[in-house]
């Protein structure tokens, strides 16, 4: 628009300086000629000074959060940079799913841009469109790069309710109660109490109860640690396209810091490509994002091998949002509700 404005000056400059033969006239028509080649010039200059990359090519965000990209520009020429500006891509899997706005800028330093995540898994971020103005702005140059920055977007802190869904032989309510069945398995007794309403009735002493007509209940030392084993089922059938992998990785978020939180440590097994079982400890929130980030290269996961439990007290989670215990399905989520479904 700029450039057509200023031909279409410089053709008017020259119209009147031929019709009033004005000298200035003249004179001002080829100073906008000269200034008209000066610019193209100059913002070739530019093109060849300038330079944009990430100032970090990796980091995670949260999906709830922004992922805010920071570009460092710089430029090493004599004469004073003009504007520029430039825009960022995001990408998941190779699919194109957003751009951000246009940036503007000049001179050296950085810039934040902020993008927000659609998608969980690795999103590369990549400078789509960058060019430079001469000062007038009648010729801006594009310059290509080939600079990538990978943005890990993880899960939104979120705990699944897990004593709704432990089995009550083994973690048998909350407090007292739960603290006495996970340390009945042969540990030593720490004292005998009285028998409180609730208590299990197979943790009660009887001897000492028929010599005291009291009911007397054992209390054992807790365990050091407890955990349970959660099997991971990425099997996806060829005839299904759509696979619902953010509600599946939210979902198991959700259920290891509901673990967590429960003092629980898990035991995370899978099959990894070419069929081997593989299988990490997670015991903090820290483990729980090297877990996924290691997921998130999917070309390592097996998306052909079945996995079943190995016991009735293992839990499951498959591709179909179904999270079982043994062979017996207790949650069934649904990929448009799974984040309602899992405050419940």
């Amino acid at each position: 628009m700029r450039k057509g404005i200023w031909i279409l000056l410089i053709f008017l400059t020259w119209y009147l300086a031929g019709m009033y033969h004005g000298r200035a006239l003249m004179v001002l028509a080829i100073a906008e000629c000269l200034l008209f080649v000066v610019m193209w010039g100059q913002s070739r200059y530019f093109r060849r000074h300038f330079r944009v990359e990430f100032a970090q090519e990796r980091w995670v965000v949260r999906r709830e959060g922004k992922a805010v990209c920071t570009i460092r520009t710089q430029y090493d020429g004599k004469l004073p940079l003009g504007r520029y500006r430039l825009r960022l891509s995001a990408e998941y899997e190779g699919k194109r799913r957003m751009k951000a706005p246009y940036i503007y800028g000049s001179g050296e330093g950085e810039l934040a841009i902020p993008m927000t995540p659609s998608h969980l898994g690795w999103m590369e971020v990549r400078v789509w469109r960058t060019e430079v103005f001469d000062y007038l702005a009648l010729f801006p140059v594009r310059i290509s790069y080939r600079e990538r920055a990978y943005v890990a977007v993880l899960p939104p802190r979120r705990q699944m309710h897990v004593q709704k869904i432990l089995d009550t032989g083994m973690y048998a309510g909350e407090g007292e109660e739960r603290r006495l069945i996970l340390g009945s398995g042969g540990e030593e007794i720490r004292q005998l109490r009285e028998y409180a309403a609730g208590d299990p009735y197979r943790l009660i002493h009887w001897n000492q109860t028929a010599r005291t007509d009291v009911l007397w209940v054992k209390e054992y030392e807790p365990e050091s640690e407890r955990s349970v084993v959660i099997y991971l089922d990425f099997f996806r059938s060829p005839s299904k396209q759509d696979i619902p992998l953010d509600a599946f990785w939210e979902i198991l978020w959700a259920f290891l810091e509901g673990m967590l939180a429960a003092e629980i440590f898990i035991q995370v097994r899978w099959t990894s490509q070419g069929g081997y079982p593989a299988e990490q400890r997670i015991v903090d929130l820290e483990s729980c994002e090297q877990l996924l980030l290691q997921f998130y290269c999917l070309e390592k996961i097996d998306w052909t091998a079945r996995v079943r439990t190995e016991e009735e007290t293992d839990f499951r989670l498959g591709l179909d949002l179904i999270l079982y215990r043994g062979s017996e399905p207790l949650v069934q989520f649904t990929k448009e509700g799974y984040e309602e479904e899992l405050e419940r």
